[in-house]
This record gives structure tokens, sequence and C-alpha cells, in this order.
């Protein structure tokens, strides 16, 4: 037991009001949730950008601008996270964010949320960022791998 200020705290009943298991299952959860943002999505969604970007771009804009889209991919990866974490927490700012003003600008005011501090949102915000962030490794992978395949496949 703890003396507070004149109180008896007794940390273990304190403790046992809370239902563990439910925060314990909502964590395992977002966990799941947040590894399958990080890994899956990201390798799904890739596929595309990088294929469109090996056999659209190089052929018709040169090799050049497809190097030149594959950095843009890939910046994201170099960037530190802090940096890219105050960047979001910018754009998706509920009062001045980018995110928002463009939504009230076009007239979809209703759309305009509190993007990380609804709980609703926080998790999706969190996960776009995230897929966002990690979307330029598996682009650059697949446009390596596509090089490697000779031409008369």
């Amino acid at each position: 037991m703890v003396r507070c200020a004149g109180t008896h705290l007794d940390w273990s009943k304190q403790f046992s009001k809370i239902d563990v298991r439910y925060y314990f299952l909502a964590f395992i959860q977002n966990i799941l949730i947040l590894l399958i943002a990080m890994t899956v999505i990201p390798t799904i969604v890739g596929l595309l950008p990088g294929h469109i970007s090996f056999d659209y771009v190089s052929n018709n804009f040169g090799q050049r601008v497809s190097s030149f889209f594959r950095a843009g991919f890939y910046l994201p990866q170099i960037l530190p996270a802090a940096v890219i974490g105050i960047v979001w927490a910018w754009i998706l700012q509920p009062d001045t964010g980018v995110v928002n003003y463009v939504f009230k600008s076009i007239g979809m005011v209703s759309w305009a949320q509190n993007w990380l501090g609804d709980p609703k949102f926080a998790l999706l915000a969190v996960m776009f960022v995230m897929v966002w962030f990690q979307i330029g490794y598996p682009i650059v992978i697949f446009m390596a791998a596509l090089q490697r395949i000779e031409p008369e496949y």
C-alpha cells in the first residue's frame, strides 16, 4: 500500500478494476492491423506502380525519367521517421491541416475530421501514412526484378 496525501492507495484493487483482457485484445488487434499496413498492403499496392514505372515510363519516356520516379517513390524510405511524423501531423491537423482545408474548399465540410484525435479515424490515418512510407521499397524491388527479366520472355 502507498500513502499519498493522507490516503491509502491499494494499487492491486485499482488495477483489478481495469478489464485487462479487453485492452490486451484491442492491443493485439491494432498490432496485427499495423503489421498488415506495414508489410502486406505496400507489397500488393507496390506491384502496379512498379510495373507501370518499369514498362510504360521506361519505354515511352526513357530510363532517366524512370529513375526519377524510382527515386521519388523511394524518398520516404530515406527520410527520418521523425520528419515524416511531423509533416503528416501538420497535414492531418484538424484546424489548419491540408486534408481538411481541401475538403472544406471543395464543399465537403462533413469530411473534415480530427484525423489523429478521433479513435474512429486515428488507426486508418496512421495506416495510410505507414503505407505511404513503406510503398517505395517494394516499388524499387519490383522494378529491379523486372529489369533482370530477359526481353524475349
